[in-house]
């Protein structure tokens, strides 16, 4: 259960909040033409990078995560729909899924970068020098 709390449980939290967010009738702030889908990619964004830290954590594709990043844009688009003041846009939808794809690019290259200097630190070490 505690593996499952640390690979998910951000992911889980964040789109509680998006979530929270969509429920509302509005939020709160005027936008300006163009900035809400900023806005989804940039909440996305923050979704696919916790999905992917799932799925990496299970051992799971990438693939994974971009198709629970999507089908959850998605279910927010058809959420709004029902939500007084909100609407339901495919724009919206497409910046949610490029935010996700995004998100899970930034992980999986952070990871690489990662591991790149775990394995010069690791052939430093084999070979005597620092």
């Amino acid at each position: 259960m505690t593996r499952w709390v640390g690979a998910w449980g951000p992911a889980a939290g964040w789109a509680a909040f998006l979530f929270f967010l969509s429920s509302r009738p509005s939020v709160g702030v005027a936008l300006p033409f163009g900035a809400d889908k900023v806005a989804h990619f940039g909440a996305y964004l923050v979704l696919g990078f916790l999905l992917a830290h799932g799925v990496t954590r299970f051992g799971l594709s990438a693939r994974f995560a971009l198709v629970v990043g999507m089908l959850y844009g998605l279910s927010d688009e058809v959420h709004q729909r029902f939500v007084p003041g909100r609407s339901a846009e495919l724009a919206d939808w497409i910046a949610d899924a490029l935010g996700a794809v995004a998100g899970i690019l930034v992980y999986l290259f952070l990871l690489r970068v990662r591991a790149d200097r775990s394995d010069r630190a690791a052939r430093a070490a084999l070979e005597g020098s620092p």
